[in-house]
This record gives C-alpha cells, sequence and structure tokens, in this order.
C-alpha cells in the first residue's frame, strides 16, 4: 500500500509546487490548467499588451500635464483654466473604471483593452487640435473615460493567465510598464525643449497618439482572451483554442486541456441573476469584516493618486521657476529612470515583507517627499543642499506610488 500511495502524494506535491500536471492529478479547472502552463512567452505577450494601457496612460498624461503651461499662455486662460482640464482627465478616468469593469465581465477583457486604445488614440490626437475650452475639455474628459475603461479588465487578464506564485511579479511589472511610458515621454519634451519653455504642445499631444495605436494594432492581432473568462462563460471551446496556443508558446504540449468543463470563476454565476450576483458582492466588500479595509483601501488608493499625479502637475509650474544644476526635462527624464530602478526594487522588497508594510512604507514616503519637494522649491534660495533635496524629493512621489500601487493591484 506504501508503493501505491507515495508515488500519487508525491506527483501532487510536485505539480503544487512546479505547475507541472501528472496523471494522477490532471488539471480540471481552468485556473488549473494556466497553474499546469506555468509561466512563460504566452504570460509576458499578455503582459505587455494588456499592460500597455498603463503605459499609455502615464505617457499621455504627463505630455498633458507638461504641456499644459504653454497651452494657457497660448490661449491666455488662467491657471484655474489649467487646473479643471487637468483634474476633468481623472474625472474620465474613474467613469472609464465604472463602465470597463462590470462591462467586462460581461463582454470579455480582450474587447475592453482594444476599446481603451482605440480612445485613447484618437482623443489624445483631438486635444492636440482643440481650439476652445469646451473642445479641450470634452477631449480630455474621453481621453480619460478611454484609460479607465481598460484598467480594471487589463489587471484582470494578467492575473487570470499567471500562476499565482507568478501573480505578485506579473503585477509588479505593471509599475514598470508605467515607467516605461513616463520615460517615453519624457524623452520626446527633452527633445522638444529641455528647459520647458518653449513647448510645441499640439505636436507634442498629437504625438502621443502614436503609442496606443501602435500596441492596439499589435493587441488586435496577437492579444488573446482570458481562458478563464471563456470556461466561465462555458465557451469551453473557445477557451480550449486559447489553452491550445498557450501550451505552445510555452514549449508546453505535454499539458492536458481537454478537462475544464467545470470551470468556474466570480464573473460568470450564471445560476442567479445579474441583479443577485453584483448584490452579493456589494456585501462581500462592505459587510462588516471586510467594510474598514475596503475603505482603508480606497483611501490609500486616492491618497497614491493624490500624490503621484499632483506631483507630476505640480513639477512643471515649478521646474520653470528654480535654478537647477539640469534643465527641467532632463531632471524630470532622471526622474523617470530612477522611478523605473525604484518600480524593481518594489518587486523584490514585496517578497521579503508583507502588504501593510508597503503600504506603510509608500504612507510615509508620501508624505515626507512632497513636503521637501514644496521646501525646496520655494523661494530664491539656490544652495547646492537645497538643490539635491530638490532633485531627491522627485523621486518620493514614484517611490511612494510604488509602494502604494503594489499593495492595491
Amino acid at each position: 500500500k506504501l508503493f501505491t500511495v507515495l508515488p500519487s502524494y508525491l506527483a501532487r506535491r510536485a505539480a503544487r509546487h512546479f505547475g507541472r500536471p501528472s496523471a494522477a492529478m490532471a488539471p480540471r479547472t481552468a485556473p488549473d490548467v494556466i497553474e499546469a502552463l506555468g509561466c512563460g512567452p504566452a504570460q509576458l505577450r499578455v503582459l505587455c499588451l494588456s499592460h500597455g494601457i498603463w503605459l499609455v496612460e502615464a505617457c499621455q498624461v504627463s505630455l498633458q500635464m507638461v504641456t499644459t503651461r504653454t497651452m494657457l499662455r497660448d490661449f491666455q486662460w488662467s491657471s484655474s483654466v489649467g487646473a479643471s482640464l487637468t483634474s476633468v482627465i481623472f474625472m474620465g478616468i474613474g467613469i472609464g473604471c465604472l463602465i470597463g469593469g462590470p462591462v467586462g465581465d460581461i463582454r470579455g477583457r480582450r474587447p475592453m483593452v482594444l476599446l481603451s486604445y482605440a480612445i485613447a488614440a484618437a482623443a489624445q490626437a483631438c486635444t492636440g487640435l482643440a481650439t476652445t475650452y469646451w473642445t479641450m475639455a470634452i477631449s480630455r474628459l474621453i481621453l480619460g473615460i478611454g484609460h479607465g475603461v481598460g484598467m480594471p479588465t487589463s489587471l484582470a487578464l494578467v492575473a487570470e493567465v499567471s500562476p499565482a506564485s507568478m501573480r505578485k511579479t506579473m503585477q509588479g511589472l505593471r509599475n514598470v510598464i508605467f515607467a516605461l511610458g513616463t520615460i517615453a515621454s519624457g524623452v520626446v519634451i527633452a527633445l522638444d525643449s529641455p528647459d520647458l519653455r518653449a513647448l510645441h504642445w499640439r505636436a507634442l499631444l498629437i504625438s502621443g497618439a502614436v503609442p496606443p495605436l501602435i500596441l492596439g494594432v499589435l493587441a488586435w492581432f496577437v492579444l488573446v482572451e482570458s481562458p478563464v473568462f471563456l470556461a466561465s462563460r462555458h465557451r469551453l471551446e473557445e477557451a480550449g483554442d486559447v489553452f491550445a496556443l498557450m501550451c505552445q508558446q510555452n514549449a508546453r504540449p505535454s499539458v492536458d486541456i481537454s478537462l475544464i468543463g467545470s470551470s468556474r470563476c466570480a464573473s460568470g454565476d450564471e445560476s442567479k441573476s445579474r441583479g443577485a450576483f453584483w448584490e452579493r458582492q456589494l456585501r462581500m466588500v462592505l459587510g462588516g469584516q471586510r467594510l474598514f479595509t475596503t475603505l482603508a483601501l480606497s483611501m490609500g488608493s486616492f491618497v497614491g493618486n493624490v500624490v503621484l499625479w499632483g506631483h507630476s502637475f505640480a513639477f512643471p509650474q515649478v521646474a520653470v521657476q528654480v535654478h537647477t544644476a539640469l534643465p527641467a526635462a532632463y531632471e524630470s527624464l532622471a526622474q523617470a529612470g530612477i522611478g523605473l530602478v525604484i518600480c524593481f526594487v518594489a518587486i523584490a522588497i514585496a517578497y521579503c515583507t508583507t502588504y501593510r508594510s508597503l503600504l506603510l512604507i509608500g504612507q510615509v514616503v508620501g508624505i515626507v517627499g512632497p513636503l521637501l519637494f514644496a521646501w525646496s522649491g520655494a523661494g530664491q534660495n539656490e544652495s547646492t543642499f537645497k538643490q539635491l533635496v530638490f532633485f531627491v524629493s522627485q523621486n518620493c512621489p514614484g517611490l511612494s506610488a510604488a509602494f502604494f500601487f503594489f499593495f492595491f493591484f
């Protein structure tokens, strides 16, 4: 009996730790197949094309913020108008997220990602062609909606095609891709006007339509739908086709992908009405035991975004008035490069500590950094120490956001 039971036990342990299927424990649900497939080129393609939405957001919103000062000067608009035009982008992102999440649970992850790219490309080009306040405001609102529509589904798609042991890294790489978008916009801005005083804002804004256009075309031909979503909708044949492609891309032809008939996921409970499903979800996140957690996450997300984007809006306004060793655009580009390194550091730290510790680190850095930035950027004191503090404090919002968003996502 020992020789009969022991091999089966070892096979189950091996499948659990190494993501490899065995005859004794063949995959029977879509998540089981994902675990058996492991992590490889298939997941990398989904990561780049799905999380590319965050690259687009970083690139386009950075361009919108940096060019605001020049745009206001050309139109002779007040600073309050510039603030309202910036705020309307984030209003659109909120609206888009409210739309993209529920619709993505019904129509699928891939369509919402493609729609996000299309809207972002068109709306960004429109902002570069706008001639009145209202055309600019509406274009920016639609731009934000385009970003928000794809954000929930991009996170869901990457999580659903990733093995459990790799989800932390895959979601951490979202920050890396976001930083690459910031670097891309920084390069374009530095080439146009290093001191940020003579920006060709229309050309810069229109150039921001290129990344979503390229990524959208690639996603149309390469990005696959989430097999977990397909299985949850009983579209088993389509899920099987996606799994077969992933097996080929990951060089794992021996993975059993045929036994997925019992797949289920939370987004596809068809045994009850859609209204009952949403009622159950709301009770889950707003129930007595989870209410405080939900409120804490919501407030933390709010603070993280205020710190990151508040600094991004303030930096171009302050940098042109402060004497620094490098031109403002070069400092911003250096800041983006340091942010890229910080993202990799955050991934490593995430494996060494708890999520609550990440949130605490993000909070402390998010409070101290902006205070130092405001102090070092005020007045005409051009001492070396103050310039050093000004440069270092520029990176605090990015560091704070890296830990904040790692915790949330």
